[in-house]
């Protein structure tokens, strides 16, 4: 959906800092998520030797980052690596396999 509509990341990053009680009520419509069942799921995984021990709100604060702010920083990116609109629309569209690529090796025990 961010491909389609560049702009709705920032967008939503304005809205949550101008007001951020009212943004998650609207987001979470009353259910926030149960942030302790993902760190018990981790945590099962961990125990089993699937993943290394991580902590829950890093790896959800990465995730999110992984995919929100390249289209923030799309500008500084763009310049920087010399490319067009085109070439960048492409490299977003590699970072749905990039990204969860990324996470499951930097999670391997």
């Amino acid at each position: 959906m961010a491909i389609e509509n560049p702009y709705i990341p920032l967008f939503v990053v304005n809205e949550m800092n101008k007001r951020p009680t009212q943004f998650l009520e609207k987001l979470y419509r009353g259910g926030m998520p149960e942030m302790h069942k993902f760190a018990a799921q981790l945590d099962a995984e961990v125990a089993a030797g699937n993943i290394r021990a991580v902590s829950p709100a890093q790896l959800i604060m990465n995730i999110m980052s992984m995919c929100v702010f390249p289209f923030i920083g799309k500008p500084v990116f763009a310049s920087i690596m010399g490319i067009d609109d085109l070439q960048y629309r492409y490299m977003m569209e590699q970072r749905k396999t990039f990204i969860p690529q990324f996470i499951l090796q930097a999670l391997k025990p």
